[in-house]
Order: C-alpha cells, then sequence, then structure tokens
C-alpha cells in the first residue's frame, strides 16, 4: 500500500480533541457541584419525569429540563433492573455523604453534573475545530479549546446543573455548523438550511436568548443570496420552519399551559430591565466587560481575542459570510445583555467560546509581524512567553476555584453546627439570613419561631423591623444575605449592647472587612474574594445573649471540627456595621 503524503501523515483532530476532552473533564468535574445553585433545573426535571413529561416551570425552556430528566429516568430504569431503587427518593438515598463533616462526595447532582461538562466539552471542540477550520493550524486550534476549557468563567459554570452551558455550547456549534455551510458560494442549500434550523431551535430551547444565534445564520443568508430573493426566501423559510418546529417539540407543554408560560417569561423580562437588589443594577456593557470577561475570562486573553475580532473584520483571507458568522452572535448577544440592570456573570457565557476563537486569531497575527520583525530565537521566546501567559493565570484560578469548591462549605457546616447543638430549640426564637434558610431546613431543627430576611429592607422579616422589635435567642448573619444591606445602613455608628456575644464562623484567610464584596460568590467562589478564601460558603457570625446559648454552639463547632472565634458581641462585623443601630432603636 503507498505512503499516505506527510500532510496526510499528520495527527488529526481526535488526538487534540481527547486532550481537550480530558482538560474538560479534570477542570469541570474537580471539586463536585456547589452547597446550592438557585437557577438549577434539577428539581423541574424531577417534577417532568413524576409529572407526565409537564416541568410547570417555563423561566427556562424546557431542552435542559428534559435532558436531566432523561438521563435520571434512564439511570432509574437501571437501578430498578438491579434492584437497586424503585422510586427518585430511593435513586437519591444511593448517593452518600460522609459521615465526619457531613460533605458530600458523590450527590444526586453528580449525574447531571456529568451531563453538564460534557456540554461544556461540546463547546470547546466547537471553538477548536471553528479554529481549524479557518486557519488549519493545530497549535492555534488547541489554544482556543484550551483558553475556553481553563478560564474561570468556563469552568465554574461547568460546576452548575444550570442552562448556561448547554445554551453556550450549542450556540458555538451553531456557528461551526454555518462556517461549513457557508462556504459554498451560494450559500446553504435546503437540508443546510433546515439543519441551521435546528440547531437554532435548540439554541433557544436551552435559553430563550439562545435564538440570537439565528443572526449569524440569517446575515450571511442575506449576503450570499440577496441576488436570488426567491431561492433566498425559500431557504429562509426552511430555516425559520425548522428553527419552530425544534422548538416546538422540546416545548410541547408551553402550548397546554400557554397562561403560565406567559406569567414566567414576564418575569424574567421584568428581572432584566429592574434588576436584583445586592447585584449589580447599571450599566451591564461595563459589567461584563470589566467583570465578568476582564475576571472571568482573563487580561490577557481578552486583548488577545480584541487583536483576533479586528483582525477579522478586516482581513481578506476570510470570506464576508464567514466574518459575519464569527461576528454578528457575540457582538449581538453582548449588546442586549448589557441593556439588562440584572447583571450577572454567566449571562455573558455564551460569548466566551467565541473568544476563544479570536484569541487564537489575534496570536497567529502577533506571530505573523513578529516573524517578520524578529530573529528565530527571540520569535520562539515571545512565543512560549504568551502562550504561557494567556491560559496559565486563569488555570491557576479555576484550579483554586475547585480546590475551594471541594472543601466544606460553611452553609453546610452551620447545618451540622445546628444538628449538634444541645438545646431545646423549640423554647428559642431564631433569625437567619436568606442565604441559610436552607441550612436551618435541612439541619432539621424546630424553633418556636423562625425568621429569615428576604432581598430588602421593606419586609417584616428583616432585621430593621424584626429584630428591633422583638430581638431573638439567636442571630446568625451571613455576608451572601447581609453585605447587600450594608449599603443602605451606610453611615451608621454602632453604641454598645451589655451582654452580647458573637460566635464567628469564616471561610476568609483575611479579617471581613478586608474582604471586597463578591455577589458571584453565592454560587461557587469567584473574584474578588476568591483569593481570600479557605473555603467556599459566606461568613457567618452567631449573636446571642446567653452565655449557655454560646457555649453550646462553640461545643457543637468543636464536635463538628469547624473553626469559630467567640468575642464580645460589640467587636462582630456585623454587629459595627448593621446591628447595633437596629437594637438601640435608633
Amino acid at each position: 500500500m503507498r505512503g499516505l503524503p506527510p500532510a496526510e501523515r499528520r495527527p488529526g483532530p481526535a488526538l487534540d480533541l481527547a486532550l481537550l476532552l480530558a482538560v474538560t473533564l479534570l477542570f469541570g468535574l474537580a471539586g463536585g457541584t456547589p452547597y446550592f445553585h438557585p437557577d438549577e433545573v434539577l428539581d423541574e426535571a424531577m417534577t417532568a419525569l413524576t409529572n407526565h413529561g409537564d416541568p410547570e416551570y417555563f423561566h427556562y425552556p424546557g431542552l435542559v429540563i428534559y435532558a436531566y430528566a432523561a438521563l435520571y429516568g434512564t439511570l432509574l430504569l437501571l437501578a430498578r433492573a438491579f434492584g437497586l431503587a424503585r422510586s427518585l427518593d430511593q435513586l437519591a438515598g444511593l448517593f452518600g455523604r460522609t459521615p465526619a463533616t457531613g460533605c458530600p462526595v458523590l450527590t444526586f447532582q453528580s449525574p447531571g453534573h456529568l451531563l453538564t461538562v460534557l456540554f461544556s466539552f461540546l463547546g470547546v471542540a466547537a471553538a477548536y475545530l471553528a479554529v481549524r477550520r479557518l486557519t488549519g493550524k493545530r497549535a492555534l486550534s488547541l489554544m482556543a479549546g484550551v483558553l475556553v476549557a481553563t478560564s474561570l468563567i468556563w469552568v465554574r459554570n461547568n460546576h452548575y446543573l444550570t442552562v448556561d452551558i448547554p445554551l453556550a455550547a450549542l450556540c458555538m456549534g451553531t456557528a461551526l455548523l454555518a462556517l461549513r455551510f457557508f462556504r459554498n458560494p451560494g450559500g446553504p442549500d435546503g437540508r443546510q438550511a433546515a439543519a441551521l434550523g435546528v440547531m437554532i431551535g435548540l439554541a433557544a430551547s436551552a435559553k430563550y436568548n439562545g435564538a440570537l444565534v439565528g443572526v449569524s445564520i440569517v446575515f450571511p443568508m442575506l449576503v450570499l443570496g440577496w441576488r436570488k430573493p426567491g431561492i433566498l426566501l425559500a431557504r429562509l423559510a426552511i430555516c425559520g420552519a425548522a428553527a419552530l418546529l425544534i422548538f416546538s417539540a422540546t416545548n410541547p407543554f408551553i402550548f397546554v399551559d400557554f397562561r403560565l408560560f406567559l406569567e414566567h417569561f414576564a418575569s424574567r423580562v421584568e428581572e432584566m430591565h429592574e434588576g436584583r437588589p445586592g447585584f449589580f443594577m447599571s450599566n451591564g456593557w461595563l459589567f461584563h466587560l470589566s467583570h465578568s470577561l476582564w475576571q472571568g475570562y482573563g487580561m490577557a486573553p481578552l486583548c488577545l481575542a480584541a487583536i483576533g475580532a479586528a483582525w477579522l473584520a478586516c482581513t481578506k483571507r476570510v470570506a464576508a459570510a464567514e466574518k459575519l458568522v464569527l461576528l454578528l452572535f457575540p457582538l449581538v448577544f453582548y449588546l442586549v445583555m448589557g441593556r439588562s440592570k440584572a447583571a450577572f456573570v454567566r449571562h455573558i457565557l455564551p460569548v466566551v467560546p467565541f473568544l476563544g476563537v479570536f484569541s487564537a486569531l489575534g496570536f497567529r497575527w502577533i506571530w505573523e509581524q513578529v516573524c517578520r520583525a524578529t530573529s528565530t530565537r527571540l520569535l520562539r521566546g515571545i512565543t512560549a512567553a504568551l502562550l504561557i501567559a494567556c491560559p496559565l493565570p486563569n488555570a491557576l484560578l479555576s484550579l483554586r476555584h475547585n480546590a475551594l469548591l471541594g472543601k466544606c462549605d460553611t452553609r453546610r457546616e452551620m447545618e451540622t453546627i445546628l444538628r449538634g447543638m444541645k438545646v431545646s430549640w423549640n423554647e428559642l426564637t431564631l433569625y437567619t439570613g436568606r442565604y441559610l434558610k436552607r441550612s436551618v431546613d435541612r439541619s432539621g431543627i424546630q424553633p418556636a419561631e423562625y425568621r429569615f430576611s428576604t432581598y430588602s429592607l421593606r419586609s417584616a422579616n428583616d432585621p430593621i423591623h424584626y429584630v428591633r422589635r422583638a430581638q431573638p435567642d439567636l442571630m446568625i448573619l451571613d455576608s451572601f444575605s447581609h453585605d447587600r444591606l450594608l449599603r443602605r445602613t451606610r453611615g451608621r455608628h454602632p453604641g454598645a449592647v451589655e451582654g452580647l456575644i458573637v460566635i464567628e464562623i469564616t471561610p476568609f484567610n483575611a479579617p471581613k472587612a478586608q474582604v471586597p464584596l463578591s455577589p458571584e460568590s453565592v454560587y461557587s467562589p469567584f473574584l474578588p474574594d476568591l483569593v481570600f478564601r479557605d473555603r467556599a460558603g459566606p461568613y457567618i457570625e452567631i449573636y446571642c445573649h446567653e452565655p449557655e446559648l454560646a457555649a453550646a454552639v462553640r461545643k457543637a463547632c468543636a464536635k463538628a471540627g469547624v473553626p469559630c472565634v467567640v468575642a464580645p458581641g460589640l467587636r462582630g462585623f456585623y454587629y459595627r456595621r448593621l446591628l447595633a443601630s437596629y437594637l438601640q432603636g435608633q
């Protein structure tokens, strides 16, 4: 048999994709899942499994919900076949916890976590293949994939059972398919238009704003097909019909309970317009540039991406239709999401795989300029420095994030402490912040009265009303719930309250006053407070008047192996910044 030409004997994409899969699995699975994510859709998937397919939930569309439902339904069938479980509750009981701390080893979320990471790999692979299609360069393609797979913003979302990673993967996959089809001089034919419509429908069914990926399809079709309007309209109609068909097929219960769909959809739109107290509620364009991408994707990769996007827009080496495929969606998506007053880092995630492509193109442009101006030795030095400088800082942050996530969250520690306190709960009143309510519920305690705060200071459950009116026996304040309230009480200074005691439980390696506010750490550790952390979870202060209660808390901490500091109440962080004026009725 004749040997293959040298070009054909070079390693194909399979080896590179295997390497990227290993990197994605390593960064995506290490550390497990966070203590809690409010936008997790696993509960809705379980509802769909037990409710004839109806999730009774339309804040997000159904594709990801049904994907998780299919996974857990398959696991339940296998468990039944082997006599291990006959219900979802029994299936959940198969997953255990370590007896010493209560921290999970393998949780009910773990199979869904793996599915999220597989979606993540699809996004990483699509970025790799897009660069390979544009440049034919293996190193550049690997660079794009590694930058995406190791970036902090991407790695964090790999650990959540939410819709954002599947959305980002499907958007990048749509662009990759479009790059292939728009190589044809006349644009995609009828079958290809239908395939692109299917991808648009899947992206929209992952999250409603996924429909925006359609701009990367429609405008290039207009550029290539405007000379033949009849054929163009037919292909646009095929594409649109396929998208609507797929969206309808993956969201059938929208048509069964259309009123509930409108209600949930309207609430999402309202949140985007009005924001959420305690989170960034101003210029979303500035937030996503200076926070989400600068900190989550990295300074050097982001600068390379800007160079690469500019090169792509100006170069004549890439066809106009292919330029539009890659440039339009991230631009339009960024502009739309920047208008939102509810600025969350995950909202900009679908842009990240495109940034990986642009970063690789930016590096290529720099390489070409250096080749023209420098010697080979200097060129290698500059190249090596850039290759190391780009992914390494974010990769180290991502590894630190995973290490922190793998340790016991302070909220889970709070569960153990409450459960281990030797007190008569039916005689005690308790107040906590909203983000510790789950810890109280899971601990199984039954206080005589329990109140928890809401997001604002307008409710009777909040400190400004409840704590002043009837001081509870235990007040548990935490940074996730109460840091956002500090902004509304700035300028109030404390007086002393006789006999108040505080027990401090901190996840930080620095005093709380030195740790910057980081609302995103509610989900899992993120900048700027990530570098100050020893483990995940909020900073917690437990206030009480009775020395016996303080002793019970301290003993429960010691038994659970949770470090704590007992001090006079007036030394507490939240006493000095939040409580004193309330307790004295000022």
